[in-house]
């Protein structure tokens, strides 16, 4: 009995792990330079939908031209009902960054990229990409 409680404790520990800190495949670093050269450029059709999913304040702080701020907690609620475009996502860390691009993908979306912006830099969220974000499993 004390080897089958300890074994589902590790199996949920390892469940729990892997939805927070292993980076979810297909999903690129942009950069912060390169976010701002995707947002900005004037092909409307497709521009890929930038969510940020850090705090209001921090948005405030050093916001991101032409995104949403739908900070993490109020995402279930809030997320864009509409999918056609690829979104890319702005977060504080891995974790919100990782939690918010399980969670839009279970919804439908084509999680294209995303930037991780800490004190105001750029930091690696997982391998960085100079070209358009573009999404391989769109039917």
């Amino acid at each position: 009995m004390f080897w089958q409680v300890l074994i589902l404790i590790l199996l949920f520990s390892v469940i729990y792990y892997s939805m927070r800190y292993i980076p979810l495949k297909g999903v690129n670093q942009i950069s912060a330079s390169s976010l701002t050269e995707f947002t900005t450029g004037t092909d409307v059709k497709n521009k890929p939908l930038v969510i940020d999913v850090r705090e209001f304040h921090e948005a405030k702080r050093e916001p991101v031209r032409n995104s949403t701020n739908i900070p993490l907690p109020y995402l279930k609620r809030h997320y864009p009902r509409e999918n056609k475009s690829p979104v890319l996502i702005v977060g504080k860390d891995s974790v919100e960054i990782n939690l918010a691009a399980r969670f839009l993908k279970k919804k439908g979306f084509c999680v294209a990229g995303c930037t991780q912006l800490t004190a105001g830099r750029s930091a690696d969220c997982r391998t960085e990409s100079k070209q358009q974000p573009v999404c391989n499993d769109a039917p």
